[in-house]
């Protein structure tokens, strides 16, 4: 045997009918022969059991001859119950059609074997009881077989069963998780591959669940729910439970077959019943869940109002630095036609960092200086216009005329250029 195979055993065995032989099987599959008579263990089917298997079978393909026949349709004629076998024949018998002319034909009778049919006719035999008996053996040995097999089939679920409840699977067990613990038991290994599971699923439902008889004698599983007036244990006694679980349960993630050999250890686990305790284990998880919930959704709302004060602090602290830079350009910047490159070190060298804040950008800086030449620009050439309009200069008048017939005072405050503006603005007002 190869290291690590557990030891192989018998777990079921049944009478082989006619001998005196045992067919075994063992946990691990196999099947051989023991004799109780002689002590004989062998792997090949002995002689006496393939002797008394082929007579079972030969029983099974026994023809009538013709006589039997028609005594076989007498006595069913007279109400009598006749072994399948037989209806069988006389179905058969019927089938292939009445014998014409005295002329002998062929008919397929059970088992394959040909039978030879004669033309009908009266025969003064009796009909010998034992040739049913002799079927109807055949059939007891079947039904007994099936019994057997019923039996040791019930035996080895009975077994895999209490190997369950020892290992203490429950309601919520899981099949993987329990594997390790019972695949090297002869009681698992005795259980059809196929069923272990759909054993264990079985077995986890049926004692996760109420048993209540109704009226008319059938019987229903109904969920159990945590509801204080199922508990058949003290008050006191679970009130002690829920302070274990408060003082070991500490988080939501843990699971009941993981936390309940922990709790095992306390008095208090063993004042409740094992439902109890699962189902009180339920509520105290359902609960820290809730809270655990109730604490991500304040944590998140938190971090978003922290969010949505700093956005906004931010924006506090940048609109005051557009206002600062503001009057930084009202104070230094009184051309309207200075250029940034001309005045950007200046800003930036203002003992208040007024042109330096980290909130304010080059591009935004360079942007707020335009628009404040460009509103100086506006004024003065305004301003220009006015004066123009004050003299009452005719239209026709060339730059230098206008220049000679103001005081130089006025014009002194305003760049050529922008006086050549104003100008031309004022020559096109009529024109518009």
């Amino acid at each position: 045997m190869e290291q690590g195979m557990p030891a192989m055993q018998p777990v079921a065995s049944r009478p082989i009918a006619g001998t005196a032989w045992l067919e075994v099987r063992t946990n691990l599959g196999y099947v051989y022969y023991y004799s109780p008579t002689t002590q004989e263990s062998v792997w090949e089917k002995p002689k006496e059991v393939e002797e008394a298997e082929k007579a079972r079978d030969a029983k099974k393909k026994v023809l009538l001859d013709p006589a039997k026949l028609q005594a076989l349709k007498r006595a069913k004629a007279h109400g009598a119950v006749l072994a399948p076998e037989y209806e069988e024949m006389l179905r058969q018998e019927k089938g292939g059609g009445e014998n014409k002319g005295g002329k002998e034909k062929d008919v397929k009778a059970k088992g394959g074997v040909a039978a030879p049919v004669v033309e009908e006719e009266e025969f003064d035999v009796e009909f010998d009881q034992e040739d049913i008996v002799e079927e109807n053996d055949v059939a007891v040995d079947q039904e007994q077989e099936k019994d057997i097999e019923k039996k040791d089939e019930k035996e080895i679920e009975a077994a895999y069963e209490t190997l369950l409840r020892e290992i203490g699977v429950n309601g919520f067990s899981l099949y993987s998780q329990k594997l390790k613990m019972m695949q090297d038991d002869a009681r698992f290994q005795a259980v059809d591959p196929s069923k272990r599971r759909p054993l264990f699923e079985s077995y986890c439902k049926k004692i996760g669940a109420d048993i209540t008889t109704v009226g008319s004698g059938e019987t229903t599983h109904v969920e159990k729910k945590p509801r204080r007036g199922d508990f058949v244990s003290s008050r006191a006694s679970i009130d002690s439970f829920k302070a274990l679980l408060q003082e070991k349960v500490l988080h939501s993630d843990i699971y009941w077959d993981d936390i309940a050999p922990s709790l095992a250890k306390d008095d208090r686990f063993r004042e409740v019943e094992t439902w109890e305790g699962r189902d009180l284990f339920r509520e105290h998880r359902r609960q820290l869940e809730k809270a655990d919930r109730a604490r991500d959704i304040a944590h998140h709302r938190m971090a978003k109002d922290m969010r949505e004060g700093q956005r906004r602090q931010t924006e506090s602290s940048r609109i005051d630095a557009q206002n600062n830079f503001k009057a930084l350009l009202a104070e230094v910047v009184r051309n309207p036609l200075a250029s940034w490159d001309s005045e950007k070190d200046m800003l930036q060298k203002d003992p208040q960092k007024r042109g330096a804040h980290p909130l304010l950008d080059e591009a935004t800086c360079k942007r707020m200086f335009d628009e404040h030449v460009a509103r100086l620009y506006a004024s003065a050439k305004e301003n220009l216009i006015s004066l123009f309009e004050k003299q009452g200069l005719p239209k026709t008048l060339t730059l230098k005329e206008v220049q000679g017939c103001l005081d130089e005072e006025d014009l002194e405050e305003f760049d050529e250029t922008l006086q050549r503006h104003a100008w031309e603005s004022y020559k096109s007002e009529d024109a518009e």
